[in-house]
């Protein structure tokens, strides 16, 4: 696999990065193994028609020798002649054998000389079938009917990853028949307006994701680890905080093993700017990840980072979880999906509960979120008041009332202080839990009352709160 239009080292930091978060699940950062951009770059491409010309080289630079290389029959372990021809427009050179393959030979080609690390492969199998196809014929970009929201591993400095809430859009390709056999085996390039040029073969389970200088925001690599009843081959992410409503793209798609022809799509556009539910954050693209496949995985490597290496980067059940780990991550919520991870893995200890939770766990989370609560501010306030009416939202029904004024009670003062800013985040949320925590001390009720007096956003939900309570702005019982 080769990235074409990166910066020089880019390419390899990515694939380093993206291998580790694969390979890796419960690492955060681990140094990435020194390697060349080199070898056989398709090796995955076993099976070849019988008028193919060869199979992809990627060489250091310029054009190897033929003596370089050793072309033999795996069969009967005879010598075929070979010849090195360069690619058009690509960094690839083709390996071919004098005459042409043979149908049902298996063949090997092998690199000879000694040399450093490389990345790719230094030999490669190919067999040849009986069949002969044609490239010619109708190629097209298919969209899927909407954008979703996912948690995806990103590089996160130099030999570090991170998981991340994006946008994502799949897309498939369409291909003539006659090459469905052989769709692993083509080259797919796909470049988007405005953007540089990602190239990804199809073989590997990864996503297309672009750079642009006009628009550092955009991600510039995915690494699709999160496993799903059906892996998506390719996709274009976003962060949530993107601004793209059209982004035009189109392909390039070609079989350089079997002639140098490049066959272009039809432009297609995608509104990255919109996910599937209305909303794109932590919760959204946890809750979604998991919804499409399994949670207990999603959670792993969603949360990794927010609830460390014990329990939960190793075998185990988040039941196993101590409260002292809940407390550290909800005291200091630094990273990019706490205290949503939190919230959740919560939600599902508590979710249906055959008996009363714990009290004194309670108190302790709720401490722990009232001390992590005051400690930020902007957007990591905004994130835990939706992550926590989520987690209201889940609790059992014979104990919801008692747990959720025991984890909302003590950061009161601070929500009021949210709802009465001059230009509130969340203020229907904010109400919800302000209402949950119960009866509100004097000052606090004045203070709602000149809210509620006021012309904000927030204005409307004070008045619910000091006229009817929790009853009319909560979903659970009092």
């Amino acid at each position: 696999m080769k990235i074409l239009g990166w910066p020089k080292g880019a390419a390899q930091l990515a694939l380093a990065s993206a291998t580790l978060a694969v390979a890796l699940p419960g690492q955060a950062c681990t140094p990435p193994p020194l390697s060349v951009e080199a070898g056989f770059a398709r090796a995955h491409v076993q099976h070849l028609p019988r008028n193919a010309k060869g199979v992809v080289f990627l060489p250091l630079s310029g054009i190897p020798r033929a003596s370089d290389f050793r072309l033999e029959s795996v069969d009967d372990g005879r010598s075929v002649a070979l010849r090195i021809r360069r690619i058009e427009d690509t960094p690839w050179v083709r390996i071919e054998p004098i005459g042409g393959f043979e149908p049902g030979v298996r063949y090997l080609f092998r690199y000879l000389p000694a040399h450093p690390r490389w990345r790719h492969a230094d030999a490669q199998a190919v067999t040849i079938d009986d069949a002969t196809v044609d490239s010619a014929g109708r190629y097209a970009l298919a969209l899927a009917p909407q954008t979703v929201n996912r948690v995806v591993t990103v590089p996160a400095g130099a030999s570090c990853t991170k998981p991340i809430p994006v946008v994502l859009q799949e897309f498939a390709y369409a291909i003539p028949p006659a090459l469905q056999r052989y769709q692993d085996a083509l080259h797919y390039d796909v470049s988007f307006l405005g953007a540089t040029t990602s190239t990804l073969a199809r073989k590997d389970p990864m996503a297309i994701a672009w750079t642009s200088g006009d628009n550092p925001a955009l991600l510039s690599w995915l690494s699709w680890n999160t496993p799903y009843p059906r892996k998506p081959r390719d996709a274009v992410i976003a962060p949530c905080a993107n601004q793209w409503r059209r982004v035009p793209m189109r392909a390039r798609i070609s079989f350089p093993e079997l002639d140098d022809r490049r066959h272009l799509t039809r432009e297609v556009s995608m509104d990255l700017r919109r996910a599937a539910a209305g909303e794109c954050g932590p919760l959204e693209a946890i809750l979604q990840s998991m919804q499409a496949g399994s949670p207990d995985t999603v959670l792993r490597q969603a949360c990794r980072l927010s609830l460390g290496f014990g329990v939960f980067g190793k075998p185990g059940r988040p039941a196993d979880i101590p409260v002292e780990d809940f407390e550290r991550s909800l005291e200091y919520p630094i990273t990019e999906m706490t205290p949503t991870c939190e919230m959740i893995v919560l939600a599902q200890l508590w979710r249906g509960a055959a008996r009363k939770p714990d009290q004194a766990f309670v108190n302790r989370v709720g401490a722990a979120l009232q001390r992590g609560f005051a400690w930020v501010d902007g957007e990591k306030r905004e994130q835990t008041v939706h992550a926590l009416v989520y987690l209201l939202d889940q609790l059992p029904g014979r104990f919801h009332h008692g747990m959720a004024r025991r984890l909302v009670r003590p950061m009161l003062p601070l929500l009021v202080d949210e709802l009465a800013a001059a230009r509130p985040r969340r203020p229907g949320e904010l109400a919800r839990l302000i209402a949950a925590a119960g009866p509100l001390p004097a000052p606090l009720r004045a203070r709602l009352a000149s809210v509620a007096a006021g012309a904000s956003t927030a204005a409307p939900h004070a008045r619910t709160i000091l006229n009817h309570g929790a009853s009319a702005t909560l979903r659970w019982p009092p």
